[in-house]
């Protein structure tokens, strides 16, 4: 995955999974995810975490995070796709948050208007 990573467009968006790596169940290390973080920082890549089961995948809250523990201690940007159905067990229904980590807070503020914007859309949209 490394590999494949270093020789991707920069500045292309890559979805990751937080942890439960589907389909192939690999788990990379803590370390392993810090020299991702920093690649992802040098190639100026954009991860996406999909982050479904939390607390589900080795039954520790903490441990299933440390992929995006890892990116916050590098400090690289990312976002997280936070569902909270499996968690809570409400499979029906489309329950999570979406987090946004930037590097500054002029990138926040633009993030910020995008999804403000967006929100405004789908609004709109809906009626």
């Amino acid at each position: 995955m490394y590999n494949t990573l270093k020789e991707v467009n920069k500045r292309s968006i890559v979805i990751l999974n937080a942890s439960a790596f589907n389909p192939s169940g690999v788990e990379p290390s803590c370390e392993q995810w810090r020299e991702l973080a920093k690649l992802f920082q040098e190639r100026n890549l954009i991860a996406i975490f999909d982050c479904a089961g939390q607390g589900l995948v080795s039954e520790d809250i903490n441990k299933d995070i440390s992929s995006i523990r890892a990116f916050l201690e590098e400090e690289t940007q990312f976002i997280v796709a936070h569902s909270l159905a499996n968690p809570l067990g409400i499979y029906g229904e489309m329950v999570g948050a979406l987090h946004v980590v930037c590097k500054s807070k002029e990138i926040k503020n633009k993030v910020l208007d995008q999804l403000k914007y967006e929100s405004l859309c789908h609004f709109f949209q809906m009626k």
